[in-house]
């Protein structure tokens, strides 16, 4: 059997593969006969089997002062890389998340901004995009029938539609809302 693709395999060292596959093929085993048949000193071997049964590999038996190492089931090796994926697919999604939250932060920080639509088609499609937002769920829309406006709440941003002028804007972050209302209020009572 070729340990360097064992190895590669299953994340093992060489010297742990060599001591693992010894294992598989002889049984249960002392460290001094194990370090005998594969060339490595005793001592290397015991480190290689105290790692093995970290890694739950292996299994210990003392009989009359005397340890014996067996081979555990090869399917262990499928179950400890099964763990790890879904170690790894727990930190993917707690990172995805921490990642979401810091673009949110970068978004707040560099585009405090209002965007002013007056071309038809751009009203056009970014109305539809917003409308298709909405039959998903990610956004919220508000309809004024007595103004003729419409607010359309994303994730991020505002945006408002004059249906009566034909313009639409957009405003990010939605938190940015507060202050541009209370600015067209000032406006509207001076």
């Amino acid at each position: 059997m070729d340990i360097s693709v064992i190895s590669q395999n299953t994340d093992l060292t060489e010297n742990e593969a060599s001591v693992l596959v010894y294992l598989y093929e002889n049984g249960l085993s002392t460290a001094y006969e194990i370090s005998k048949e594969i060339n490595i000193p005793k001592v290397s071997v015991t480190y290689l089997l105290n790692r093995l049964l970290e890694k739950e590999l292996v299994e210990r038996r003392s009989e009359q002062n005397t340890f014996f190492f067996d081979a555990r089931s090869p399917d262990k090796l499928v179950e400890k890389h099964d763990l790890r994926i879904t170690a790894l697919q727990k930190k993917r999604a707690s990172l995805a998340e921490t990642v979401k939250k810091l673009k949110q932060i970068r978004n707040y920080e560099a585009s405090n901004k209002i965007d002013l639509y007056i071309e038809k088609s751009e009203i056009t499609r970014l109305r539809a995009n917003l409308i298709d937002l909405c039959e998903k769920d990610s956004c919220k829309r508000i309809f004024d029938s007595q103004l003729n406006i419409e607010k359309y709440e994303s994730e991020n941003a505002i945006y408002i539609f004059d249906l009566n002028e034909g313009i639409a804007m957009r405003i990010e972050p939605k938190s940015y809302f507060g202050k541009v209302n209370s600015i067209f209020s000032k406006l509207n009572s001076s």
